[in-house]
């Protein structure tokens, strides 16, 4: 079996955990859009750089960035060993985008499930900081989300 469709066969049983607006498929690009409501898409690509280990990168879009949370997003960053791979960027269009890599070995849609929790829930948090950044009330940097083991250092 293709890793495209073992992950198409995951995303599929995400579906009935989950209950997501819409699930999509771009073949042609290898990613697959979760939609968890009108504003949120969560997206999982698969990475072909590394054909021995296939990669899964999820990407949660949490809005724009104003020039004062530069400094938040690098902070957070700088805390990849506490977050358990989970790190932040920024989108050619300004947004912040929290992304995840995992390894597609052992992967199965409860453990996807898991992860998708932990980003929203770290990603309201990120959303919420970004929002007061822009007014100059960000001050800190919202805690990690170690997606290891899918628990949340929250």
């Amino acid at each position: 079996m293709s890793v495209e469709t073992q992950i198409t066969l995951i995303v599929t049983e995400l579906g009935k955990i989950f209950e997501p607006t819409a699930i999509a498929f771009d073949p042609d690009d290898l990613i697959w859009s979760i939609a968890l409501d009108n504003n949120t898409v969560i997206e999982l690509t698969l990475d072909p750089r590394d054909d021995a280990e296939p990669v899964l990168v999820f990407a949660l879009p949490l809005g724009d960035v104003p020039k004062s949370a530069y400094g938040l997003l690098l902070r957070y960053n700088l805390l990849w060993a506490d977050t358990g791979g989970v790190y932040m960027a920024m989108s050619d269009d300004g947004a912040a985008v929290m992304l995840y890599r995992r390894p597609i070995r052992n992967l199965d849609a409860k453990t996807i499930h898991v992860i998708l929790e932990a980003m929203i829930k770290s990603g309201v948090l990120w959303q919420q900081m970004l929002e007061n950044a822009d007014l100059g009330e960000g001050e800190g940097t919202p805690p990690p989300v170690d997606l290891r083991g899918g628990n949340m250092l929250v």
